[in-house]
């Protein structure tokens, strides 16, 4: 993806999105190639490396997430990220 879909995919300013991608690069976890079809659009891809960190992450999440509902019920966690969801669409309405 672009470096302005990913601002735009987060709801972030693109100069914070331009400062984090820069520390990706030279972490070595993405790296940006000019795009065939407008040389003025950057493509960001994972590097193996940021797969490896992604995938990490993503079990950490779930870790995270299943340690943090632990004993709601079903019904209770549906609630849950729905309120979480309207919460979200408030905010990005600001």
């Amino acid at each position: 993806m672009s470096q302005n879909e990913l601002s735009d995919l987060l709801s972030i300013d693109k100069a914070t999105t331009a400062r984090a991608i820069k520390r990706l690069l030279l972490s070595g976890y993405v790296r940006k190639t000019a795009d065939p079809s407008d040389r003025r659009v950057n493509r960001l891809y994972l590097t193996t490396e940021g797969r490896k960190v992604c995938i990490e992450l993503q079990q950490i999440s779930e870790e995270l997430e299943e340690h943090l509902l632990e004993g709601f019920s079903s019904e209770e966690k549906h609630c849950l990220f729905e309120f979480l969801k309207r919460m979200v669409h408030n905010a990005l309405d600001t």
